[in-house]
């Protein structure tokens, strides 16, 4: 048995109660140095000693009925020593074990007092043993009480036990009192020894129970110790990381505010030149010369505004400040404005622009703003990224599924698989491969996430070579059913 930490408890170390105190469990040193203390004075100072008061109380119980059936009146003489002996030897090792536990030790005077436990039963065991000889078995207690601590412990104490039954059997040889046959003693001794050779075999598998355990509970202890080490860095990873998202998020709300801002500075000048250009461009006295280059004016203004409107839009849509109006209206009014406002740039390119409405039964649920801003992307896209002499084609039709498809489809070079998810990235532009037109990459990040707010999908099929086509979902109604006009916010 290893001995335990021995340090002097202070007030607070000490129990209050008999009763074992379960500590929260901490990997503390000083915290489970000082559980030790408190359960080894517990163990060596409380319970050993009243366990051996209860012990001697009963021996004592023990002389009593055996002189209470003597002819002899009671008390006997020897009644009275022996009472006396077991109280005062058991009172005075609860006394010596609780003042000099800190000075001396609890193991250390634990141990002492189970060699003298041996001994003052050899008291009891002489008072009665003129009748009652094989009581010399009882002195086997101490074997088997040390079995919990091992094989080696208990045979040690079987040795203890023998050889002060054998000096105890010398003792009354010598004297010459109530000796039996000297034979009976040597077999009593004999067969003690062997009995306690069984029982403190026992103690080994008890021992190696004991060391399975102890190796069980070390490394569930080393575990526990690698998985608060893990948790302790996996918090501190949470905390940069929490740290790290609410600079990004911070970050991104700066960014928008800042691109929103600007988008407003820019807009406000834009707006007045191209007023002013507009209202010169209607005077009749401008030579021919200067009205070609306030065309030209017109133009590249239009081209920055549509430019600035674009990177309010995503700012708006990165912040979450986008208003959303759904209402129910029929797509042919969409339809009707598209063509309008697209027909010019593609006579321009000589592409053939043509709609086809086959939804006259149905209504389209979404915001009629917005969803004109994400077809006339798409229309935009189609006509610029398009071959001359190509065709664009704008489908409206009804799905099986309770949905409007809106798809518009080009004859232009296509895009390759791997590059279509870029599409829907910002800031990608694929010019490269579409051809050689100008953009900012934005504009169908804005369509899908417009589209998205409306309850509705977006996708693409393209084949290189063979056009591409983009299409768009959103929920739809009955032409006859009218919905309330309902506002959402994003």
């Amino acid at each position: 048995m290893s001995k335990p930490i021995e340090s002097s408890p202070g007030a607070d170390d000490r129990p209050t109660s008999f009763g074992p105190s379960v500590p929260a469990f901490t990997f503390d040193a000083q915290e489970i140095r000082r559980d030790k203390n408190r359960r080894a004075y517990r163990l060596n100072a409380l319970q050993i000693p009243l366990m051996r008061i209860v012990g001697f109380a009963l021996m004592s119980v023990v002389v009593f009925f055996y002189d209470l059936s003597l002819a002899t009146p009671f008390p006997t003489r020897g009644f009275l020593i022996v009472l006396g002996f077991n109280l005062a030897y058991s009172l005075g090792s609860l006394i010596v074990t609780r003042l000099l536990h800190d000075r001396v030790g609890g193991s250390r005077l634990t141990l002492l007092f189970l060699h003298l436990d041996v001994v003052a039963w050899l008291v009891v065991l002489h008072h009665v043993s003129g009748a009652q000889l094989l009581l010399a078995f009882f002195l086997l207690v101490r074997v088997s009480d040390q079995v919990g601590y091992g094989f080696r412990r208990a045979f040690y104490f079987n040795h203890v036990v023998i050889a002060t039954y054998l000096a105890y059997v010398a003792w009354l040889a010598l004297s010459q009192q109530r000796l039996a046959p000297l034979t009976e003693y040597l077999t009593i001794a004999a067969t003690m020894y062997f009995v306690g050779i069984y029982i403190s075999i026992t103690g080994i598998a008890i021992e190696t129970l004991r060391k399975r355990t102890g190796a069980a509970v070390r490394q569930a202890r080393e575990l526990l110790r690698q998985l608060d080490g893990t948790t302790r860095e996996l918090n501190a990873q949470t905390t940069e990381l929490d740290h790290a998202r609410q600079q990004a998020e911070s970050a991104n709300r700066a960014k928008s505010e800042f691109l929103a801002s600007m988008s407003h500075e820019l807009r406000t000048p834009l707006n007045a030149i191209l007023g002013y250009a507009q209202l010169m461009d209607l005077r009749e006295d401008i030579p021919p010369d200067v009205t070609g280059h306030i065309q030209e004016i017109k133009q590249a203004g239009d081209h920055l505004l549509a430019l600035v409107n674009d990177i309010l839009d995503l700012a708006r849509i990165e912040s979450g400040n986008v208003d959303v109006r759904i209402e129910s209206f029929a797509p042919a009014e969409i339809m009707a404005i598209c063509r309008t406002q697209h027909i010019r740039a593609a006579q321009a390119r000589k592409i053939r622009l043509s709609f086809h409405d086959d939804c006259m039964a149905h209504h389209v649920i979404a915001d009629r703003r917005r969803l004109l801003q994400a077809l006339n992307n798409l229309i935009s896209n189609a006509i610029k990224y398009n071959r001359e002499n190509g065709q664009v084609t704008v489908f409206c039709h009804a799905g099986a599924t309770g949905r409007i498809r809106f798809s518009v489809t080009d004859t232009g070079l296509g895009i390759s698989p791997d590059k279509q998810a870029l599409l829907f990235q910002p800031f990608n532009r694929l010019g490269a491969e579409r051809g050689p037109v100008e953009g900012t990459g934005i504009g169908l990040v804005i369509t899908r996430q417009l589209v998205g707010q409306m309850g509705g999908s977006m996708g693409l099929e393209s084949k290189e070579g063979h056009g591409s086509t983009f299409w768009i979902e959103l929920p739809a109604s009955p032409a006859a059913q009218d919905l309330p006009g309902s506002w959402l916010s994003a």
